[in-house]
């Protein structure tokens, strides 16, 4: 299922390591994705936060090595 999927990402990020933009990015795609039936549109939302879910990810990543 991709929403358990997209949930799983969205649980893994805590929001203090997101930026404010990011975090209001994230809040407003979900809320779009409450209401979106088109399964293209879901797909688009579902890749963007994957793309957020990835950068945030990677700061992670290079904050742990420093």
């Amino acid at each position: 299922m991709q929403n358990d999927t997209v949930s799983a990402m969205i649980t893994d990020i805590s929001e203090q390591s997101l930026p404010l933009q990011q975090l209001q990015m994230l809040r407003v795609l979900i809320k779009r994705m409450l209401t979106e039936t088109n399964p293209d549109k879901l797909e688009l939302l579902t890749q963007q936060i994957r793309r957020i879910a990835n950068a945030n990810s990677d700061v992670e990543l290079s904050r742990k090595a420093a």
